[in-house]
């Protein structure tokens, strides 16, 4: 008698886009910020189908810095990129991307010879030398030879890249980016349209540009064949400038595009960052511009500011803050073992890492010789118990 049990065939293999994994958490897929430190903090990267908000820095050099890292990575993993800007050109901002090292991993500085390693015991002071190591960058020593660069450089389906920011994006590289630029500066400069294409808000001719460009990329899109998929990186910087005027409609235009555009973009293979000058915005508008996103970064520089000169910070160009994590396909989001953060650009790289202070090592300071001060704030507190009238 002849068995019903037939053999499966063998199974098609899913093949992910290039340059995105899934999450080891709740199997969403993730594609890099490219900037290594970022991507750990954020559990592993930005979801796709996910909108980021980037509040920025004062004068907004890190967080156009942030962006260029953002494209210059869709830029290495072969991604389709979308940008758009109503204060500059935004094909400089595409003509600025950075060149991926390919060699070595950008250093900190030398390395220490064998016997630095005792000098330093002996300059720091003994009730240091006991206490645990602390990895002041985000995502630990394993993390960074995980994404470290070979010899051989990176491969088509690598995740992350390391970028020199000293280098732009060769010329050759620039004219095979698949990259859509959507100028916004044209509603300011251009009198020869009727007044009626003129008053058209800046945010609902955006929305139109972006869903144009993401059309191709939508979950349901016609495939043809075995053709892999790929990532749309939209970028819009610096949205709700002055250059965006500030009237109150569009304030409400603002808000819906936030809505439409994240909508558009869960049904789609695409991430969308937008930088926002926070301090410029009001403050219900920006807190409903974060709600609104699934992952809000915020920059504050020391440029210009008392902490510019605190010998404590003298480190880091900036704090660093994450104000909300995504919650796709889950309960609950990805925290990082602290929030303290800060973040420093380097010669060539921008990272981020955890605040914390150093440890005095000057030999002027009076150090009491009896009772530490654990134990005085403990004899404080019994004595208040003791003075309280139960």
């Amino acid at each position: 008698m002849a068995s019903s049990f037939k053999k499966k065939g063998a199974r098609a293999k899913n093949v992910l886009p290039t340059g995105t994994r899934p999450s080891v958490k709740n199997g969403q897929l993730l594609i890099s910020t490219g900037i290594v430190s970022l991507d750990s903090l954020l559990g592993g990267g930005l979801a796709v189908g996910s909108v980021a908000l980037v509040d920025e820095d004062e004068h907004r050099a890190y967080s156009d810095t942030l962006l260029k890292y953002f494209l210059s990575e869709g830029a290495a993993s072969d991604h389709a990129i979308a940008v758009a800007s109503a204060d500059q050109d935004p094909a400089r901002l595409v003509k600025s991307l950075y060149t991926v090292v390919t060699k070595d991993k950008p250093s900190a500085g030398k390395p220490k010879a064998s016997g630095a390693k005792s000098d330093a015991s002996m300059e720091i002071a003994w009730r240091y030398n006991n206490s645990p190591k602390i990895e002041s960058e985000v995502g630990g020593q394993s993390q960074r030879h995980k994404h470290a660069p070979s010899a051989r450089g990176f491969g088509a389906g690598d995740f992350a890249h390391w970028f020199d920011v000293s280098k732009v994006l060769p010329e050759e590289k620039l004219q095979a980016l698949k990259c859509t630029t959507v100028d916004l500066r044209a509603d300011f400069d251009d009198d020869g349209v009727d007044e009626a294409e003129k008053n058209l808000p800046l945010y609902e001719e955006l929305y139109q540009q972006v869903a144009a460009a993401a059309a191709p990329f939508a979950v349901n899109a016609a495939r043809r064949g075995t053709e892999r998929r790929s990532i749309l990186r939209i970028v819009v910087q610096s949205m709700g400038s002055p250059y965006w005027t500030s009237t109150s409609p569009r304030w409400l235009s603002l808000i819906r595009f936030m809505q439409r555009i994240r909508s558009l973009l869960r049904n789609s293979y695409a991430v969308c960052l937008i930088s926002v000058p926070g301090a410029l915005l009001p403050g219900p508008v920006l807190r409903r511009a974060e709600w609104l996103s699934d992952t809000v970064l915020g920059l504050s520089s020391f440029a210009g500011t008392s902490h510019e000169k605190n010998p404590a910070l003298r480190e880091y160009h900036g704090f660093f803050e994450l104000r909300r994590q995504p919650r796709i396909n889950s309960l609950t989001c990805t925290m990082p073992d602290a929030l303290d953060l800060a973040f420093k650009l380097k010669r060539k790289n921008l990272v981020i890492e955890k605040l914390h202070l150093p440890p005095d090592l000057s030999e002027t300071v009076n150090r009491s010789q009896g009772e530490s001060p654990v134990s005085k704030a403990k004899q404080a507190q019994r004595k208040t118990l003791d003075a309280l009238d139960f």
